[in-house]
């Protein structure tokens, strides 16, 4: 998550250095419901953190404390259980000076994104990456990398479209090795048309998507 406001730093960027991600960077601490949570890097402008999964669903207070004591005025802002969100990037579009967001779908264990230079195809299995689905089984302490063996599942279940198109999903959980990115393998539904489709994590009963969209390359067939 991203927190933001005025003077976190000395107009400089400071990054976590090391695993598990530190509850103090520099001289501050961010503080949920009266915890500090895991800060991954700091700005003038903006705190990246990590929200502990464990958190209650609702309202939440939000408050920023330095190492001499002092704090911040305390904010709320609304918790949910579950929000899934794909990430994605900027990626140059088929017309010169034209951007568009490209998922973070990428073809089964390459680096290669599923874009309109690399489509996927009916069938295939794509590794999506994003944030947001809460609690796993087993649970992860804030801050720790996610475990190998076993991987750590989500407990939401997942849905996730292409194309508007419900997509057969094979796993859902958190990434090994990182430390809050979830990854939602998925293969692709057969009858897309061909060229960019809104890949979207979540999906409403009419089939729409209802959360986080970008694109993706899919190959007719």
């Amino acid at each position: 998550m991203s927190v933001f406001g005025l003077n976190f730093s000395n107009d400089e960027v400071l990054t976590a250095q090391a695993l598990p991600l530190p509850p103090i960077l520099g001289n501050l601490s961010l503080l949920v419901n009266g915890r500090s949570v895991p800060l991954s890097s700091i700005m003038p402008w903006q705190i990246n953190a990590q929200l502990p999964q464990d958190t209650p669903a609702g309202t939440a207070n939000f408050q920023v404390r330095l190492s001499d004591g002092t704090a911040t005025n305390t904010v709320t802002a609304e918790v949910q259980a579950s929000a899934p969100a794909v990430f994605a990037y900027l990626s140059a579009g088929s017309e010169s000076g034209t951007e568009y967001w490209q998922a973070a779908a990428f073809h089964k264990g390459t680096a290669t994104p599923a874009d309109a230079a690399h489509p996927a195809e009916a069938g295939e299995l794509l590794e999506t990456y994003g944030s947001g689905f809460g609690l796993t089984n087993p649970p992860v302490r804030p801050g720790v990398p996610s475990p190998a063996s076993p991987p750590a599942q989500a407990l939401t279940p997942p849905a996730l479209t292409i194309g508007f198109q419900p997509a057969h999903v094979t796993f859902a959980g958190l990434v090994p090795g990182l430390v809050g990115i979830y990854q939602i393998n998925v293969i692709v539904p057969a009858g897309l048309r061909g060229g960019q489709q809104p890949l979207a994590w979540g999906a409403d009963t009419r089939g729409a998507p209802s959360l986080s969209s970008s694109q993706c390359g899919v190959r007719e067939r």
